[in-house]
């Protein structure tokens, strides 16, 4: 480990009354170092284990969404097999990972072949696991499948409201099918009895701005699902940010040098959170830092089947990507030089 990260890893353990009373202040400087603390803090305490794990069990995707950093894409194909899948959890079974998500940065999980069969076997195993989805992949029998299985969290990837609305966001989609599916699958999990935790997730994407206003759009989208049957407080529709820099989501930011829709008001970036508590598992095993938005294996950091993430993210191939946002400076890092989420805590708070 890096001695200055390790240094900062051990002193926030005694600072951190000190930094919990230094966050009210109104210095965005010194609000990113709280911020980097807070997030030590918790690495440091769980060994560099993450408290989740994005597990790609499918690279493709039958969509084209305007939101997606499909651009970046290297290939469109390929499905986790049982032997990656099984070495993954036994990998997350050794540092005592309980939480699996069934999402990528590339991939529709529902499209694996046998995308039930590995959901119930992780829920065997006690893992709390969450999926999502883009909703096309279904029929009856599917969904009444998926609802037999008692996982804790399913989020859906819907907003629009009529066909124009929707299909200027998912190219490739159809309106009607998958509001179909939306409704079908929310009763299935109702009038069953499932634990699972179901919600609705889509954005106010680039794509509809000059359509509709923020407001129009996300009142006319949670009034749509709802008569759908599925109540508004299980409904979100966000701003979208750009996905690593590979869509110019928003205006140009030239203090940061990267399109989003977020503010900015301050050129360094904070410690990113999704770097520091949600590193991937793609469909060959290899694992990388970034779950959650690296496509192609930009930020990887080896072999998660044979070597736990815990002690992966413990390497100094990763300790490297935590110093460089701690001095501040990320322009030489893949992925994350363009990627807005770093700043996302700071634009919040200060706009």
């Amino acid at each position: 480990m890096d001695k200055s990260v390790d240094h900062q890893l051990a002193s926030v353990r005694a600072d951190s009354d000190e930094l919990s009373v230094q966050r009210h202040l109104l210095d965005v400087s010194l609000d990113i170092d709280t911020q980097n603390a807070r997030i030590l803090a918790e690495f440091a305490s769980r060994d560099g284990i993450p408290p989740q794990v994005y597990v790609q069990v499918a690279r493709r995707c039958n969509l084209r969404c305007t939101m997606c950093g499909f651009a970046a894409w290297q290939s469109n194909q390929g499905f986790m097999s049982d032997a990656v899948f099984r070495s993954t959890l036994d990998q997350c079974d050794r540092d005592g990972v309980r939480k699996l998500i069934f999402a990528s940065a590339q991939g529709e999980p529902f499209l694996h072949p046998r995308i039930f069969d590995l959901l119930e076997e992780a829920v065997r195993r006690g893992f709390q696991v969450q999926a999502s989805t883009n909703g096309t992949p279904f029929t009856e029998e599917r969904i009444a499948r998926l609802a037999s299985i008692p996982f804790y969290h399913l989020q859906f990837s819907f907003a629009g409201f009529d066909r124009r609305s929707y299909e200027t966001i998912y190219a490739g989609a159809r309106f009607e099918q998958v509001s179909r599916n939306l409704a079908a699958i929310h009763r299935h999990l109702t009038e069953t009895g499932s634990p699972t935790l179901f919600s609705v997730h889509g954005v106010y994407a680039d794509s509809v701005m000059g359509l509709y206003s923020r407001e129009e759009f996300v009142s006319r989208t949670k009034a749509y699902i709802a008569s759908l049957g599925v109540p508004e407080d299980k409904v979100n529709i966000a701003v979208p940010h750009n996905f690593g820099g590979v869509v110019e989501a928003g205006e140009y930011r030239s203090n940061a040098a990267l399109h989003s829709h977020k503010t900015l008001k301050s050129s360094r970036p904070a410690l990113c959170p999704v770097l520091m508590s949600s590193p991937g598992v793609y469909i060959d095993g290899r694992a990388t830092a970034c779950g959650c938005l690296d496509s192609n294996g930009e930020l990887d950091l080896g072999d998660a089947t044979t070597t736990t993430l815990g002690a992966l993210r413990r390497t100094e191939k990763f300790q490297a990507l935590v110093k460089a946002f701690l001095d501040g400076d990320i322009s030489h890092l893949p992925l994350c030089a363009k990627c807005d989420v770093p700043y996302e805590w700071g634009a919040a708070r200060y706009d």
